[in-house]
């Protein structure tokens, strides 16, 4: 049987994001990919590589930002700044992009997933 919502603090105290936890190998270490929220999605989309107006030019810059969202600590929050970003879009791009493609699989923005999601 379901719970009742009685409060904001009955879906506010939830926690609902999934995550995953993933090698990366030119790094030699295992980061934590947590799914976007709402907000983080927000800021992802307004990227210019998501952007079909903006011509949705890919942009390795737009994938670190990304990255820097995604990759949090045990306890959810960022390691990374959006500033620090800029430095993440330095390092190796075979890492880059396999933390990229985790974090829109993550967050069921994969064509994959969104068709898994679909057939649920």
């Amino acid at each position: 049987m379901s719970k009742p919502v009685k409060t904001a603090s009955d879906i506010l105290g939830i926690k609902d994001l999934r995550s995953e936890k993933v090698f990366v190998k030119e790094w030699d270490r295992e980061v934590i990919i947590r799914e976007f929220s709402g907000r983080e999605l927000q800021s992802v989309l307004a990227l210019e590589s998501f952007n079909a107006e903006a011509g949705g030019k890919f942009a390795v810059t737009d994938a670190a930002k990304v990255c820097a969202i995604a990759i949090k600590d045990e306890d959810g929050k960022r390691i990374f700044t959006d500033e620090q970003a800029e430095d993440l879009a330095n390092k190796n791009m075979n890492a880059l992009m396999f933390v990229f493609n985790a974090a829109l699989r993550v967050s069921g923005l994969t064509g994959a997933e969104m068709e898994k999601e679909k057939n649920a």
